[in-house]
């Protein structure tokens, strides 16, 4: 089992976290780069190359560009399991409620409208303390703590 953080939405965190509890599910952005099981990407590189691709993603810069979102996405593609345990941090602001990942990677309509988040996963509710649990581990090599996911050890 692994341990990740995910912040919720860098602009509508709040709103996001309700939404992940209302509907059992958590979801990342980048999603104009399609189905990533449509896409089958071999590596990171192959989504940052998508998401460089995109009109609007062109410019994004810092823990939002393509090079993060790239890692950030193959990490929830691919590397995250059923039975992980993901933080989930509200902005910028306080580790909250902790989930347990419960399903494979899905494509599903943006939980917000307009929204491109995509990219989710289900998950069920536990009774974990995120800060506590954020204070017992450490990120993992190659991660970044500015990023949308990251894993700890």
């Amino acid at each position: 089992m692994a341990i990740w953080r995910l912040i919720t939405h860098h602009l509508y965190p709040e709103q996001m976290l309700e939404t992940y509890r209302n509907n059992s599910c958590i979801a990342m952005g980048w999603g104009q780069i399609g189905d990533l099981r449509r896409l089958r990407p071999a590596d990171w590189v192959t989504i940052r190359d998508a998401i460089k691709g995109i009109g609007n993603y062109k410019n994004l810069r810092g823990a939002v560009g393509a090079g993060p979102g790239g890692r950030c996405l193959w990490g929830f593609y691919t590397e995250m399991r059923s039975e992980d345990l993901v933080i989930l941090s509200v902005g910028n602001g306080p580790l909250r409620d902790v989930v347990k990942v419960a399903g494979d990677y899905e494509w599903r309509e943006p939980p917000i409208d307009g929204d491109d988040y995509n990219h989710c996963r289900h998950v069920e509710w536990t009774n974990y303390d995120g800060k506590e649990l954020w204070h017992r581990h450490a990120i993992a090599g190659g991660w970044n703590k500015r990023w949308t996911l990251i894993q700890l050890v």
